[in-house]
């Protein structure tokens, strides 16, 4: 009797050992998970503020080009350039503003920045006001006596110590997460190891009277073996799920942030070449002969080329991120899409006959978009007559089936399997312009519905685009 309590005893108390063993493994786990959101955001905030003042630096130095540019040739075509880049300061001063509101010490150095700031903007402001009045000598001894110079000198300066700060921070935030990291891990490593040892003692233990009840009910233990191999089995299957969806989501979020940083540190060079070609054709054109120029002109042309296509690819990685996603009357979407072309349908007198449409759950944004795309696709492949576009639907028992009808140009059969890819291009762009991005635009976004994207043709007697858009949509 007493060595029967005495093995009871022992029983629970590996029992409990294992139990907290295990309610500690699950603490790390979760601690891993709340350190995990908590530092990975605020890095990906710190390494925002970092590019967004990079940024805002970048758009005063428009904006002082802009000044220059006019100051020297009084062409207002660089005041586009100026009042375009004292807007862009304005969007990005309040982005920066509200990332940092709760960071004290942040904001009094960024208050800095904008007291210099509005110094250089007041002297930029007298400036244009200057030459618009034409008084271009005094403005031109305005910029001449380095006041302004002097004012960005310290701006880059300021900006820089800025920049060096949050490079620091996120250092500080990256250490931090590191080291409650390891913590955790350590924690992990020894609550496993503590598990799994009482574990086995504990099955030890236990294997005398699971022997007995095996002789008891043979059949019963079958099925209960059975089943705890199938459970461990959907366990392991929804453990490499889990993992496998984890690293395919911090995948696209790399992907998505390496196109906003591409596109901003790609875009930043080419805006410089294009404002010193234009600046060097302003002031040495005269002494350019015509191949000169035209080498001049080739490399403006590829700048905007370049940067319509960097742009491109932004927006296509951005597709989904909207939010958008909800119950909407597709009539009211295409008529969306259609005052955005209004200039376009008025110019071409485009017919645009829609039948009576749906009202489903999508992405309102990017329905929007699809419709524009095709319907300006519609229209710009049909040149030398009034294009007709046909717009209507049918239910089908598992999703909806939009078609986009025109009686353009057409297409040959062979090439109907290019046109969805990217930068892909049937015609030359002297012929017909664009980038070749549309309907790898509307490809993705039929994906994001559970859809797909199809076409048929016909050269010289027009396409037909048919979209479908499930009736299961998830929102992503």
């Amino acid at each position: 009797m007493k060595e029967t309590l005495a093995k009871e005893k022992k029983i629970l108390n590996s029992t409990f050992i294992t139990i907290f063993s295990l309610i500690v493994l699950l603490s790390a786990i979760l601690l891993l998970s709340l350190v995990e959101n908590h530092y990975v955001n605020k890095l990906k905030l710190s390494n925002d503020i970092h590019y967004d003042v990079y940024d805002y630096f970048a758009f005063i130095k428009d904006a002082e080009l802009g000044q220059r540019g006019y100051a020297l040739t009084s062409d207002e075509a660089y005041l586009v350039d100026y009042y375009n880049a004292l807007a862009k300061i304005e969007q990005k001063e309040q982005e920066i503003i509200l990332a940092i509101q709760n960071n004290n010490a942040r904001t009094l150095e960024f208050k800095e920045i904008l007291a210099l700031k509005e110094l250089k903007m007041q002297e930029l402001v007298h400036t244009v006001s200057l030459v618009k009045v034409g008084k271009i000598k005094e403005a031109l001894d305005t910029i001449d006596n380095n006041l302004g110079l002097a004012y960005m000198t310290r701006l880059r300066s300021l900006v820089g110590d800025f920049r060096a700060d949050e490079i620091l921070i996120t250092s500080q935030l990256r250490e931090n997460y590191y080291l409650y990291k390891n913590i955790i891990y350590i924690l992990f490593v020894v609550a496993l190891i503590v598990t799994g040892y009482n574990y086995y003692n504990l099955r030890g233990q236990i294997t005398p009277l699971i022997s007995h009840l095996k002789y008891v009910n043979g059949n019963l233990q079958q099925t209960i073996t059975e089943k705890e191999a199938e459970i461990q089995e959907r366990a392991r299957v929804e453990a490499e799920n889990s993992k496998l969806l984890t690293h395919l989501n911090q995948k696209n979020q790399e992907l998505n942030h390496f196109a906003y940083i591409a596109s901003h540190d790609l875009q930043e060079p080419l805006r410089t070449i294009k404002n010193f070609i234009q600046l060097y054709e302003e002031e040495y054109g005269d002494n350019l002969n015509e191949e000169a120029k035209s080498y001049f002109d080739f490399i403006i042309k590829a700048s905007n080329r370049m940067s319509t296509l960097i742009h491109g690819l932004l927006l296509y990685s951005k597709i989904g991120s909207s939010a958008s996603f909800s119950k909407n009357d597709i009539n009211q979407l295409l008529e969306e899409a259609k005052e955005n072309l209004n200039s376009l349908l008025e110019e071409r007198n485009v017919i645009i006959e829609v039948a009576d449409l749906p009202t489903i759950d999508v992405y309102k944004i990017e329905m929007v978009q699809l419709f524009q795309n095709l319907i300006q696709n519609a229209i710009k492949f049909c040149p030398n007559k009034q294009p007709l576009i046909q717009i209507g639907y049918k239910e089908l028992p598992n999703e909806y089936e939009f078609f986009v009808s025109d009686n353009g140009i057409g297409m040959d059969q062979k090439d109907i399997q290019k046109i969805f890819n990217m930068f892909a291009r049937l015609h030359n762009e002297k012929e017909y312009a664009g980038q070749g991005i549309g309907l790898a635009f509307c490809k993705k976004i039929a994906e994001l519905h559970g859809g797909k994207i199809s076409v048929e043709s016909q050269l010289n007697k027009g396409t037909t685009f048919y979209i479908t858009i499930s009736k299961n949509v998830e929102h992503v």
